[in-house]
């Protein structure tokens, strides 16, 4: 398990678990507002409407929060291991040879250590839906 420590995963994680903490309250809904969308099955942000008020919210620059997207396609080792900050293993291929891990981003990346290579899969790609089963195309991040 990661160690999630940006206060948004956190909250979501307290929300999706419905953990008790003194953060659960009642507010009168003008008093909240909306800063974006965040799936709990990926946990990752995947729209974010005003990234002030969530950078501020969190302490926390955007980027840290949300992670930095890549172009899918293959991609150096440097690069993929540079967007792998807070990612979560998410299975292998190839009887263990490839790794993949999902970032912060919301994107999976399959890493060959063999190759030193990293491929960056589109939001589309069929192989997600054998890492993702319960998840049929749920449509671009962000």
């Amino acid at each position: 398990m990661p160690r999630i420590t940006t206060p948004p995963f956190q909250a979501a994680g307290r929300l999706k678990q419905r953990y008790p903490t003194v953060a659960i309250g009642s507010f009168p809904t003008d008093e909240l507002i909306e800063v974006g969308t965040y799936d709990a099955q990926r946990w990752t942000v995947r729209t974010v409407d005003d990234p002030d008020a969530l950078s501020a919210w969190a302490g926390e620059a955007i980027e840290k929060i949300t992670g930095v997207r890549l172009p899918v396609g293959y991609t150096d080792w440097a690069t993929a291991a540079r967007a792998s900050e807070g990612v979560r293993p998410v299975g292998n291929a190839h009887g263990g040879r490839h790794y993949t891990f999902l970032t912060k981003a919301g994107q999976v990346i399959v890493f060959d250590p063999l190759e030193r290579r990293g491929e960056i899969l589109a939001d589309d790609d069929p192989r997600l839906d054998d890492l993702f089963p319960s998840e049929r195309h749920a449509g671009p991040r962000p």
